[in-house]
């Protein structure tokens, strides 16, 4: 899971369908989750289900791009935020490790909270689930160019200060 800047609302939307164009703009054609690059069927994915929390429908900041298996194993289900990791908000380049395989697994250093987190994170979005032959030696899709940029710069410095739960580096990993 790449983190991601979505950034300020370039627009106010009526319809959260028409926020899809300027996403993809922002996060390039890529799931906010897996990481696979999609060019058709990328949903507007909402981080709190449109079914259970109608006031936020519209609302860029509850928007993420989703592929099909990301956005129906998340489905409806109320998420409680500060439960799980999430690419716009927290330090997903340390959380997530990935195999040549391409299987998405905890970091290796987080501390239990947050290995935990890292965990429900990955059965929420069913990126727990083996990819395919996790013997051949391939390299999982790595979003766009700007991720290397992204991820160096989540390795060296803090989470964003809007975060909605963010945890320090120092305090996220065990020394």
């Amino acid at each position: 899971m790449r983190p991601v800047e979505r950034g300020n609302a370039p627009a106010t939307y009526t319809r959260y369908q028409d926020a899809q164009p300027d996403l993809v703009a922002v996060l390039g054609d890529y799931c906010s989750y897996c990481e696979r690059q999609i060019e058709t069927n990328l949903a507007v994915e909402h981080v709190q289900p449109k079914s259970r929390w109608r006031a936020l429908l519209n609302e860029w900041a509850n928007f993420l791009l989703g592929c099909v298996h990301c956005n129906s194993s998340k489905g409806s289900r109320h998420v409680r935020l500060d439960s799980y990791f999430w690419p716009d908000c927290d330090n997903t380049a340390r959380a997530f490790r990935y195999t040549a395989g391409g299987e998405v697994l905890p970091g290796r250093y987080l501390r239990r909270a947050n290995r935990a987190r890292a965990e429900a994170s990955n059965k929420l979005l069913g990126l727990e689930k083996n990819p395919g032959n996790p013997e051949r030696p391939t390299i999982p899709t790595c979003g766009p160019a700007s991720f290397w940029h992204l991820k160096a710069r989540a390795l060296r410095v803090s989470p964003a200060p809007h975060s909605r739960h963010v945890s320090e580096p120092e305090v996220l990993y065990e020394s």
